[in-house]
C-alpha cells in the first residue's frame, strides 16, 4: 500500500520529479545495511530454512531490504513510501518475535540506526518543500490561467485603417472607381419606375439646334 499524506492532495510530485530524494533513500539504505546485524533482513523470510510455519498466518505483509532496494529503483513514487516499508520491516520483526529474543533486540537496534539515519538525512524536509513549492505552482496557474498567454496586437492606427464609409460616400457620390465597360457607375441609366424601361434622356440645356439644310 503506497503513503499518500492526507492533506498532499493531487500534488504530490511524481518518481521523475522525487528522483534525486530516491536516490537519498538508497544512500540511508546502505548505511543501514551495513550494520553487523542488519543481515537478518538482508533477504525474505526463509520459512522452511528457519522452521517457523506460521510465520505468514501473523505477518500478512512481510517486508525485506533486498525488496525495498528493487521498488527504489522500480515502483517507489516518493520518499514516504521508502519510509514506511523500511519501518515496516522492523514493526514485522516486533510483531512476530518476543520482546526478551535475540532477534528483536537485533530488529530495535537496526530500528535505532535508520531512524537517525532518516532524520540526518533530512529527506522528508525536503520532500515537504517540493510539495509545498508544488501546490504553489499549482494555485497560481489556477489563479492566472491566462499569464502565460502572449499579449495581444495593438490595434492599427487611424492612418492604416481602411476607410469603409469614404468609400461608400464616394460611390453614392458618382466618385468612384469608373466599370468595367470603362463608363462612370453616375452615367448608366437607371430603369423607368413604372415600365421598366429605360427612361429617356431630357434634352440638355446647352443643346447645339440641328444644322438647316
Amino acid at each position: 500500500k503506497k503513503t499518500r499524506p492526507a492533506d498532499s492532495g493531487p500534488d504530490i510530485p511524481k518518481r521523475q520529479v522525487s528522483s534525486q530524494l530516491l536516490k537519498d533513500c538508497e544512500t540511508v539504505l546502505r548505511k543501514v545495511s551495513a550494520h553487523k546485524m542488519a543481515f537478518i533482513f538482508k533477504h525474505k523470510v526463509d520459512v522452511k530454512k528457519l522452521n517457523i510455519p506460521d510465520y505468514f498466518d501473523v505477518i500478512k505483509h512481510p517486508m525485506d531490504f533486498g525488496t525495498i532496494k528493487t521498488k527504489l529503483h522500480t515502483s517507489y513514487e516518493n520518499p514516504l513510501e521508502f519510509m514506511e516499508d523500511m519501518r515496516l520491516v522492523f514493526r514485522n520483526c516486533k510483531t512476530y518475535n518476543e520482546r526478551s529474543t535475540e532477534v528483536w533486540k537485533m530488529g530495535d537496534t537496526v530500528e535505532a540506526l535508520f531512524e537517525s539515519e532518516w532524520v540526518k538525512s533530512s529527506i522528508n524536509h525536503k520532500y515537504e518543500d517540493l510539495l509545498r513549492a508544488s501546490k504553489r505552482d499549482t494555485n497560481s496557474k489556477l489563479t492566472h490561467p491566462h499569464s502565460s498567454a502572449p499579449p495581444s496586437r495593438p490595434p492599427l492606427p487611424s492612418s492604416h485603417q481602411p476607410s469603409h464609409q469614404s468609400s461608400l460616400h464616394r460611390n453614392s457620390s458618382g466618385l468612384g472607381p469608373p466599370s468595367s465597360s470603362g463608363k462612370h457607375p453616375s452615367s448608366a441609366r437607371e430603369p423607368h419606375a413604372t415600365g421598366g424601361k429605360t427612361a429617356p434622356r431630357p434634352p440638355h440645356a446647352h443643346a447645339i439646334p440641328s444644322k438647316v439644310s
